[in-house]
């Protein structure tokens, strides 16, 4: 009797045992399955993110590169034209950034060092412009700071004292000096100049010196 006894005890306990051992299997199944479930789905949203903003960036450079195509008549506006460029290229990425279906705190983060990054631009954009309005020989100082780049921030100054002296050299280089003067004569004419020896030349070379040096004097600095 006693030993019926013991085996329906120890039948019951078995049997709740492997009820428990199965129960903990399945919630440990359950909870495994949950777990890559969660971040699947994550690994394909920024997958899915990553892929939206390489394709946006690509974009935004795309047009960046094709602006080389065309050609301006004007340097001035090829310049202000390529600088609204990459500003519009910094503006797309950040808004890219922020377009992800899932908005985490690394778009976030991305969003505001390329928007930072575009406001240094206009700011360094806005140096340059007040640069070549604070000379009289405007873009021509500013190609020459831009020429010459330093690393220490300390010696901007400096920087644009010896771009302005630069600009002014070869300006005046580019010109013939005034006390140039052409002497005519009816059949010899001499062309005195401080930079050039004397020499001899006829009628029809002077009259194009003289228009030559009127056309350089009218060149504005």
């Amino acid at each position: 009797m006693d030993t019926d006894l013991d085996d329906s005890i120890k039948a019951v306990i078995l049997r709740e045992v492997k009820n428990a051992v199965s129960s903990s299997q399945q919630d440990l199944l359950n909870s495994i399955t949950t777990v890559m479930d969660s971040r699947l789905s994550s690994f394909q949203s920024n997958l899915q993110q990553s892929q939206q903003e390489i394709s946006q960036t690509q974009i935004a450079k795309l047009e960046e590169t094709m602006t080389d195509n065309y050609s301006f008549q004007r340097k001035g506006n090829e310049n202000q034209y390529r600088h609204e460029v990459k500003v519009l290229t910094k503006l797309k990425e950040a808004k890219a950034s922020l377009e992800a279906p899932e908005l985490g705190i690394d778009s976030v983060r991305t969003a505001k060092m390329k928007i930072i990054e575009g406001i240094d631009l206009v700011r360094e954009r806005q140096k340059l412009i007040k640069l070549a309005d604070s000379s009289q020989l405007g873009w021509k100082v500013v190609s020459e700071y831009v020429a010459n780049p330093i690393a220490d921030d300390s010696e901007d100054e400096k920087k644009m004292m010896r771009a302005q002296s630069r600009a002014e050299r070869k300006s005046k280089a580019e010109k013939v000096p005034l006390s140039c003067q052409v002497q005519a004569s009816s059949q010899i004419m001499l062309h005195q100049c401080e930079q050039y020896p004397a020499i001899k030349i006829d009628k029809t070379m002077t009259e194009r010196l003289q228009h030559e040096l009127q056309r350089r004097d009218q060149v504005p600095a």
